[in-house]
């Protein structure tokens, strides 16, 4: 149908849906972040109250935002190994706001963006508590100036331990 059409109409009808698509994907990649849940679901498991991220660029790539909070009694461990760009990510141990983390990262790419899930977990109340969440880093070079340079800027005072800490101390577990 298109082949008999006037150049003209099918370059406004492709100008049109181009738009349509470009408008879409600024809008599901620009939604903010804006929740206040604050659910006891049992003893021990927790969501954050009012937690956002504060970000234009890096965002929530979890349906559920924020987190949940759990806490299980047992033995604090942690193993270090690996790596983050490989399957079962890197496990390291960090000390974060006095606290002894073990933090295992794992990231892949995709169409633009690195995907990184994080699990925190540490020993609170005698109880290892845990958060386990997912964030989307664009790729900054993707952008043109200023924006490229505000995303780097994002990503390098971006703090997922700080994040991670926050939410696991205002956890009432």
């Amino acid at each position: 149908m298109l082949h008999n059409a006037h150049p003209k109409k099918v370059f406004i009808i492709i100008a049109i849906i181009s738009l349509i698509i470009v408008s879409i994907w600024f809008y599901l990649n620009n939604k903010k972040v804006d929740s206040t849940i604050n659910i006891n679901l049992n003893p021990d498991s927790y969501i954050a109250q009012d937690t956002k991220l504060g970000t234009i660029y890096i965002s929530t790539a979890d349906t559920v935002w924020p987190p949940q909070v759990s806490a299980v009694k047992g033995k604090f461990e942690c193993a270090e190994s690996g790596e983050e760009v490989l399957v079962g990510g890197r496990t390291i141990k960090k000390v974060i706001a006095g606290k002894t983390y073990c933090i295992t990262a794992s990231s892949e790419g995709a169409a633009g963006s690195t995907y990184t899930t994080y699990q925190y977990k540490t020993l609170i109340n005698g109880k290892i508590a845990s958060i386990n969440f997912v964030l989307r880093f664009p790729q900054c070079m993707n952008y043109d100036e200023p924006k490229q340079s505000e995303c780097l800027a994002e990503r390098q005072m971006f703090d997922p331990d700080g994040l991670a800490n926050a939410i696991i101390e205002n956890a009432r577990l």
